[in-house]
């Protein structure tokens, strides 16, 4: 547990290899820690100054004020004219789940084509959207049910979706006029209609005309993207 100095907490899921740095006289200079912030592989490197005299606890040692979070950028992705829209206003939607919805390619005039990029617990960003009503701002693009479905969801024809779980966000990265899988390596988000669709990972749910799929960043429809 870390205690910042505007008197919040932070509660780690663990912690090791604690180390302190001393002066050649023995001073107590600074500890150090691995720390896991919500699991192992989301692990960060922690350190502190230990405080001695004459040293201003508030601002030379101590505990720390947690940093600023980095302000969102905004983000209009689209391909071949079109932007990135949610196929609904609210969750449940047509052709989507309880806490998802189709994401497809369509008017940039939409009411939900309003995106931030969102970092992604690990590290990485997403896409996270900020439109003004019905979805919301908060619902992250997830590639279709990856942390329920594992590598099988990573094939050609995966479906892209906009989810309320958070946890299910997928990390995006803009290279080249491609929007990369972070978690599928190879594999690129496509708008283009022709790409075949992977039936959808829960049932009840399909695929919506014109919605985004996983193709290989090889392919020419993933080509094109820009933010």
């Amino acid at each position: 547990m870390v205690r910042f100095k505007n008197g919040t907490y932070f509660h780690g899921a663990y912690a090791e290899r604690p180390q302190v740095v001393q002066a050649a006289d023995g001073t107590l200079l600074a500890f150090y820690m691995g720390w896991g912030r919500a699991s192992y592989m989301d692990s960060a490197n922690w350190a502190q100054l230990f405080c001695a005299a004459g040293m201003d606890p508030e601002v030379d040692c101590g505990p720390q004020l947690p940093p600023p979070p980095p302000p969102p950028v905004p983000a209009n992705p689209k391909q071949g004219g079109q932007c990135l829209v949610a196929n609904g206003t609210a969750f449940p939607c047509a052709g989507g789940w309880a806490d998802s919805c189709p994401v497809t390619l369509g008017s940039c005039g939409d009411a939900t084509a309003h995106w931030v990029w969102a970092p992604v617990a690990g590290g990485g960003r997403t896409l996270q959207s900020a439109a003004p009503a019905g979805l919301g701002a908060g619902a992250v693009v997830n590639v279709d049910c990856v942390a329920m479905r594992g590598v099988g969801s990573c094939t050609a024809g995966t479906l892209v979706k906009i989810t309320s779980r958070t946890d299910y966000s997928a990390p995006l990265v803009l290279s080249g006029g491609t929007l990369q899988a972070s978690s599928c390596p190879g594999m690129c988000l496509s708008g283009t209609t022709s790409a075949a669709r992977l039936a959808p990972c829960k049932a009840g749910e399909w695929a919506a005309p014109s919605q985004v799929v996983l193709v290989p960043c090889s392919d020419p429809t993933a080509q094109g993207w820009t933010v």
